[in-house]
């Protein structure tokens, strides 16, 4: 041989019979090697240079290793070099029906034509995704009242996939705890696909303001015009409802004795015939503070309620769709068996959401370039 090799180079070129595993790193002459291998297999064992297939990761090392090998051959055959992407659509044009193709594809690897082709199955798939009729549902607890509001196409067994593996953070711990038992309920119709984001939406944002709230508020003027005043917050949770009212007051006493006597609040008026709540139910939070802590107070009490209440971390309509719903109809659509893929639900929903970031993030960027804002050091 003309090209000097060591003692483990020159064994992988002389290997004839049976597999070779050979690991080398960046440096250590595996173009070489291989180049003096596929010539060694050709004048010493006299294979058929049609025969021998070498693949390469990237074009460039394709085109260097074919390079070197030709360059040195002369006989009219070649062996077959190429990257692994060029293997495969040769072996599909080559093969067809054992490829499922009535034809030969015409020209199906075109980057322009695959880009049609993806269109075309999102848009169908967009459209299916649209038009199923989908369930909204509700997981809520007994004694609680907190819950968790989806959308489904698949009711009858979604109820069992969140006993055995919810993929909602809150609602998987609270299920695993065993302390609250949980009902499963469909909430009126099923509903068109395109209408479920905020058809959810708007359940998730009727149970958190059913669950919080607030009966009595003192306005910035008035305290303005009485800045000696001092404010103290209460709550009057209900026994066997989810509903916490909550309150601001100048006067505690004042305030608990008109709440239970003559309220002007319908589901408050209901609570106290229902014997939900009593004035034992009457807990104070905050003593007298100035307004802005106080309402600062309130806010942050109501909003932690209502937080609690719904197990839901994010809104439909920010999420664009449904991750549940979008596997359902993806795996109908693409007839993918459904438990295959509902064990990688977790890891799909985080995916998505890492790809919905990094695309709201480039729009931005996007949005700066073309209003010559952007700046590349940032």
């Amino acid at each position: 041989m003309s090209i000097q090799l060591d003692e483990h180079q020159l064994k992988a070129v002389k290997h004839f019979e049976g597999p070779a595993l050979v690991v080398a790193g960046p440096g250590s002459g595996k173009t070489t090697v291989i180049t003096e291998r596929i010539l060694h297999l050709i004048r010493k064992h006299n294979v058929d240079p049609e025969s021998i297939l070498a693949i390469a990761f990237t074009n460039s090392a394709a085109d260097e290793l074919r390079n070197k090998v030709n360059d040195r051959l002369l006989d009219n055959k070649k062996p077959k070099i190429c990257t692994i992407h060029v293997f495969g659509k040769d072996l599909i044009t080559d093969n067809p029906i054992e490829a499922e193709y009535k034809e030969a594809p015409n020209n199906v690897w075109d980057a322009n034509q695959m880009g049609q082709i993806i269109k075309k199955e999102q848009k169908l798939l967009t459209q299916a995704t649209n038009s199923v009729p989908v369930a909204i549902y509700k997981m809520e607890g007994v004694r609680t009242g907190q819950c968790y509001i989806g959308q489904t196409t698949r009711p009858e067994s979604r109820e069992q996939e969140h006993r055995t593996y919810s993929s909602n953070r809150r609602l998987r711990e609270a299920l695993q705890l065993g302390d609250e038992q949980f009902r499963f309920e469909v909430i009126g119709p099923p509903i068109m696909g395109r209408d479920a984001d905020f058809e959810e939406r708007t359940e998730i944002k009727n149970h958190k303001m059913r669950a919080a709230v607030i009966l009595e508020e003192i306005s910035e003027e008035s305290a303005n015009e009485h800045q000696e005043i001092r404010i103290s917050i209460y709550k009057i949770r209900s026994r066997t409802s989810i509903t916490c009212y909550f309150g601001m007051s100048v006067d505690l006493e004042r305030s608990k004795e008109l709440h239970f006597t003559e309220s002007t609040n319908e589901s408050f008026r209901i609570a106290i015939e229902e014997e939900n709540i009593d004035i034992s139910s009457f807990e104070v939070i905050s003593h007298e503070s100035s307004w802005e802590d106080a309402n600062r107070c309130l806010q942050r009490e109501v909003l932690t309620y209502r937080k609690w209440a719904v197990f839901n971390e994010e809104d439909p309509l920010h999420a664009r769709d449904s991750t549940r719903r979008r596997i359902e109809v993806f795996c109908e659509y693409f007839d993918v068996p459904y438990h295959e893929v509902l064990e990688h639900t977790q890891k799909f929903e985080l995916e998505i959401r890492k790809f919905d970031e990094m695309k709201e993030k480039i729009e931005e960027e996007k949005r700066q370039v073309l209003k010559g804002l952007f700046r590349p050091k940032k």
